[in-house]
């Protein structure tokens, strides 16, 4: 211990250029780096920043290092993005930690979403679960990004999604007597509806994508359910900035790529499975026509790969499952919270299907129930923030500058 005063005695009165007589003690090392720490917070919080060019206003105040996050943290991230939009209008800047720029309002996000410059999508959860760019979903707005999305979306059409003969309507109604049947098995035990909610959803992937469905007990069928939950809690979860700089901290994203990981094997398992059994002639599945549109490349191909069809699958399960259990899943809440509009819509339903099944050709004469899943749908939006973009070239938004490389975020709230 005296070694060690004596050492930082010597170097700061070295440093310090102090006078022989002059001695350091423990005290005045500790009464030093006190000072130091004052000064500089006191730098931070009382200096006004000079903001080149015409840039959005910025939210005032916030924290060293971690800035804004902790109004984001103690309350509803979309009622805070609110509170600021009233306040310092539908453009504004906000640190976390980093400077991104949050768009709300109709008028402003149109002009965005108009804008080609803001195409290009960015979340560092979604990156690392669906494998960097070489999806669909976080591609790069550009003609690759094109290519995929009119391959997926020709091919979807081809598979039934859509209205009219031969549409996916089949499957879904087939789906909904599944779990109609399985929730009628509880009689009156309580259970977790947005489970069996979750495995009914994910079978209409499952069919779109792989072919088939799954009995819900399958074991299989079990453990991809399993980890799509596990990998959409940890998409969701908000990373703290530098903590895998702490010692023995494991990387944030570590787990997320774990899981990831294990989607992406049954998504492999599934497409060699496909490749023994590939008929050109009766193509079944969307699996069936990504191999197929290979076989046509012939390996020359810059927009599909192996691999990118891998990813691409990964963004059907990751983008279309969750996303539409919890809609359903609000949607029956609010049905059970508001017993009047259960009945009316129940009495729409009677008067118009009676024993027929439902399908998308009965909307027009449903307008009530229409009314009712679009509330349910405005209401609780599951993705309120969307994703995050970043912006290609620099812009202008709303009369102001956006520099390139800029990161920007929806408010829909």
């Amino acid at each position: 211990m005296e070694f060690a005063t004596d050492y930082w005695t010597a170097t700061m009165s070295q440093f310090f250029m102090l006078p022989e007589h002059f001695t350091f003690t423990t005290l005045d090392v500790s009464t030093l780096l006190v000072f130091v720490a004052t000064f500089m917070l006191a730098v931070r919080f009382l200096r006004v920043d000079k903001r080149p060019g015409n840039l959005p206003p910025l939210v005032p105040g916030g924290w060293p290092l971690i800035h804004h996050m902790p109004s984001l943290l103690k309350t509803d991230l979309r009622l805070q993005f609110d509170r600021w939009a009233k306040k310092l209008g539908d453009v504004y800047g906000v640190k976390l930690p980093n400077e991104i720029y949050v768009v709300s309002g109709y008028t402003a996000l149109k002009e965005m979403m108009e804008k080609d410059a803001f195409s290009t999508r960015f979340d560092t959860n979604i990156s690392a679960a669906v494998g960097g760019d070489q999806d669909i979903l976080m591609a790069p707005y550009g003609e690759v990004f094109k290519k995929r999305r009119r391959f997926a979306t020709s091919v979807f059409r081809r598979l039934g999604v859509k209205m009219g003969p031969g549409s996916t309507q089949d499957q879904i109604q087939e789906e909904a007597r599944f779990i109609c049947l399985k929730i009628s098995g509880y009689k009156e035990q309580p259970f977790d509806v947005s489970a069996d909610l979750t495995s009914a959803v994910g079978n209409i992937i499952c069919a779109l994508v792989i072919g088939k469905r799954f009995d819900y007990g399958d074991t299989r069928f079990q453990h991809l359910q399993m980890t799509m939950k596990k990998l959409v809690v940890k998409m969701a979860s908000i990373a703290i900035p530098f903590i895998h700089y702490i010692p023995k901290v494991q990387d944030p994203l570590a787990e997320l790529r774990f899981h990831s990981k294990k989607l992406q094997q049954f998504i492999q398992e599934e497409i060699d499975q496909h490749r023994q059994n590939l008929d050109p002639e009766d193509p079944r599945d969307f699996i069936d026509y990504c191999l197929l549109q290979l076989d046509q490349q012939d390996g020359g191909g810059t927009w599909l790969n192996e691999e990118n069809v891998g990813y691409i699958l990964k963004d059907l399960f990751i983008a279309g499952t969750d996303t539409t259990a919890a809609t359903l899943t609000w949607a029956l809440l609010y049905m059970i919270l508001y017993p009047d509009i259960q009945q009316k819509v129940q009495a729409e339903l009677d008067s118009v299907l009676g024993a027929t099944k439902p399908s998308l050709a009965h909307r027009d004469q449903l307008p009530y129930t229409a009314a009712t899943i679009m509330e349910a749908l405005r209401i609780r939006h599951i993705a309120p923030t969307l994703f995050a973009r970043q912006a290609a070239e620099s812009n202008c938004l709303c009369g102001f500058d956006i520099a390139k490389g800029t990161f920007v975020i929806f408010s829909t709230q």
